[in-house]
């Protein structure tokens, strides 16, 4: 059983699904961290290679770190995050993958964040994205527009904040019925509560790795379907909570749509950007982003954003 502390304000929740050759990367970093600071929750998520056994080597092997080690047997990454929402007993929980690096002090500079702020209720901060091709990117947390960023650059993907515990459990926790874009989904019924938004400032701790098996992917048209699912879930929380945000949502459309194409599956295309349009105010930018993404993947969000703005 994991040893809970009064002095402790993080439980750290990484769910695991066959990363026997990898996870130990991830969980090394996190051992780098002040143990004094922090619960471990780990999720098995019904793995089927020694992932389990790894774990239990490395719990055992690192016994400074209060862990605990769960099984979910449900195939789904949400699934497993809920299950170890259930076992935080600390105020904040930060989420985070089974393929990402935290530098050292990133648990203290959380805890850092959370005295110096103590009414906030989300704490983001910068984080580094390494891609496939050995390209590096910064990913900064912005401090205002926070819904219209989330629904453009996803600020509130997992490894970018953490949340008080109440928040997370009271918005319903993670989406079991959603297979991708679930972070993204979950980032707007947090922000639709809400929230008060604080940010961590300094340099990067965490590095997002993006790998061929990383959860989402990099692949869209493998997913075709799923990620539909979540805008669609998004744009139902949007009409009750936030209904000027809906112009977002149908670029969102417009831009996967963009991805399909770039993979040659158009067939996804004219479903998503007759939906898009059918949503949109500004009907018109549906298709600049459309055809601009279909070319330039990146900045295309400004055009946009200053074109919306007129």
């Amino acid at each position: 059983m994991i040893k809970t502390s009064e002095d402790k304000l993080i439980t750290v929740v990484i769910p695991v699904y066959n990363r026997g050759e990898l996870v130990c990367r991830t969980l090394n970093s996190v051992a780098q961290q002040n143990p004094e600071m922090f619960n471990l929750v780990l999720v098995d998520n019904n793995s089927t290679d020694n992932t389990a056994h790894v774990l239990r080597q490395w719990i055992e092997a690192n016994p400074e770190i209060d862990a605990m080690l769960l099984s979910e047997s449900c195939q789904c990454a949400s699934a497993a995050r809920n299950r170890g929402l259930e076992a935080v007993a600390t105020p904040w929980v930060l989420f985070f993958d089974s393929d990402d690096i935290m530098l050292p002090g990133h648990i203290a500079k959380a805890v850092d964040a959370v005295r110096s702020q103590p009414d906030a209720d989300i704490i983001g901060w910068d984080v580094e994205i390494m891609l496939s091709d050995g390209s590096r990117r910064l990913m900064r947390f912005p401090v205002k527009d926070l819904m219209k960023n989330h629904l453009v650059h996803g600020i509130l993907s997992t490894q970018r904040f953490m949340a008080k515990t109440e928040l997370v459990r009271r918005v319903g926790g993670w989406d079991c019925d959603l297979k991708k874009w679930d972070d993204f989904e979950l980032g707007v019924r947090l922000l639709a509560a809400h929230p008060k938004v604080a940010y961590r400032q300094g340099v990067p701790l965490v590095k997002v790795i993006f790998t061929r098996e990383s959860i989402t992917g990099m692949n869209f048209a493998s997913g075709a379907g799923e990620w539909e699912k979540s805008l669609d879930r998004i744009e139902s929380i949007l009409e009750k909570s936030a209904p000027e945000m809906s112009d977002w949502v149908a670029y969102r459309r417009a831009d996967l749509a963009a991805a399909y194409s770039r993979e040659g599956a158009g067939e996804h295309v004219a479903p998503l950007l007759t939906h898009a349009k059918e949503r949109a105010r500004r009907k018109y930018l549906v298709s600049v982003v459309y055809n601009l993404k279909r070319v330039i993947p990146r900045g295309v969000w400004h055009v946009a954003d200053l074109l919306i703005r007129k």
